[in-house]
């Protein structure tokens, strides 16, 4: 387990050389969440809707972690990180303004200098649709009989219907059994 290939930057020492300790820090918070630990439940969740997310980074980790633990706790920590409620999708939001603003210092821009803004800004929002999608992915792996296909897109509608079934299904929801011997994205 661990995110070596992912993150090099976050888990390296001053030296360059693999953290050790960041890695095994990842690996007991999976290998607890998949025991039921509740605290690192919450770590976890707090990972994947309240860290920043920028281009080059977003939550994968987290979404990893819960997708190994699986089961009902995993799952609706992964149902309440889709949709534009928490900080991630707030964030992109904030930074794609940001970003418009700084590639646009004129007052009334054409309308051709609002499209290449756009496009120039649009990694702000497909960071946050690549985490949705890898939520979606994971949700559609974790449950039998998913509402939503693991290849849908990342639409607001999608994070709707999983937040529906939830809310009807909660406490008779089928889990599938993943094979557990890692946690690494396939």
């Amino acid at each position: 387990m661990g995110a070596r290939e992912l993150f090099p930057e976050i888990l390296q020492d001053e030296d360059g050389r693999p953290n050790v300790d960041s890695q095994i820090q990842g690996n007991l918070q999976a290998a607890l969440l998949r025991f039921g630990e509740q605290k690192i439940a919450a770590q976890v969740a707090t990972e994947l809707n309240e860290f920043p997310i920028y281009p080059g980074y977003f939550p994968l980790e987290a979404i990893r972690k819960l997708r190994f633990a699986g089961g009902k706790t995993a799952v609706g920590i992964l149902i309440d990180g889709l949709g534009s409620s928490n900080r991630v999708s707030k964030d992109s939001q904030k930074n794609f303004d940001a970003c418009v603003g700084r590639v646009l210092p004129v007052s009334q821009p054409s309308q051709e200098q609002k499209e290449a803004a756009r496009k120039e800004c649009a990694g702000f929002f497909s960071w946050a649709d690549r985490r949705t999608s890898l939520i979606l992915i994971a949700l559609a792996e974790m449950v039998k009989n998913p509402p939503v296909p693991a290849d849908a897109p990342p639409t607001s509608e999608n994070s709707l219907k999983w937040k529906k079934w939830w809310v009807k299904n909660r406490d008779k929801a089928v889990f599938a059994i993943l094979p557990r011997a890692s946690y690494d994205w396939h």
